[in-house]
């Protein structure tokens, strides 16, 4: 595809996914009835996970995306357009259930929801969801086992730490790593590219 049109339809791809994304964010904090006071619902990581500061999520998935950046650049443009299609099912399933609040006493001001989730739980979590796919695309094409390592302990490390925070149910962990693999899988490996591979 030429550049001129693959941009294009990268814009419109990305923009259209993040509309639709701000869209149901907005719905379940502001719209969705019943459910600004309802106390938590169980949750087995709650219960095997003592809770954590909040406010740390972004570490991970911001380190990945650099080192995507500086490492596997040739693979940002597939990322994009995987991240979109993940950004658009996650808005569709955030507006289709919408859960209580992760954590009791949670007040979010106006325009929170679309920076940093607010307060209902959104099934399922995107930080996971995106930095999985991340961990992939930095991981394809080496065959070392310390990178898989690394990669594989910041995709758990994110995952729990989520939970251990209460920012997310288990369930929203669960789904977003399973959606991730699909969608990473769902591209032939030609088609992602193997140029610019991870150091062995």
């Amino acid at each position: 595809m030429p550049s001129k049109a693959r941009n294009l339809a990268f814009g419109l791809a990305l923009g259209g996914a993040l509309a639709l994304h701000i869209a149901a964010l907005w719905y379940t904090e502001e719209i969705a009835p019943g459910l600004a006071d309802t106390a938590a619902i169980a949750d087995a990581g709650f219960l095997l996970l003592p809770e954590k500061a909040r406010g740390y999520g972004e570490f991970i998935p911001y380190a990945l995306l650099a080192a995507i950046l500086v490492i596997r650049r040739s693979a940002l443009w597939h990322f994009a357009l995987q991240a979109a299609g993940l950004m658009a099912a996650r808005a569709i399933c955030v507006a289709a259930t919408v859960l209580p609040p992760t954590f009791e006493g949670c007040r979010a001001a106006p325009f929170t929801a679309v920076l940093h989730g607010g307060c209902r739980d959104k099934v399922f979590s995107g930080h996971v969801a995106y930095t999985t796919l991340m961990a992939f695309h930095l991981y394809e094409g080496s065959r070392a086992l310390t990178p898989g390592i690394v990669l594989a302990g910041a995709v758990l490390a994110e995952a729990v730490y989520l939970v251990a925070a209460r920012e997310h149910y288990s369930v929203d962990v669960l789904v977003a790593l399973l959606l991730a693999v699909l969608t990473y899988r769902a591209y032939p490996r030609e088609a992602r590219g193997e140029s610019a591979r991870l150091p062995s």
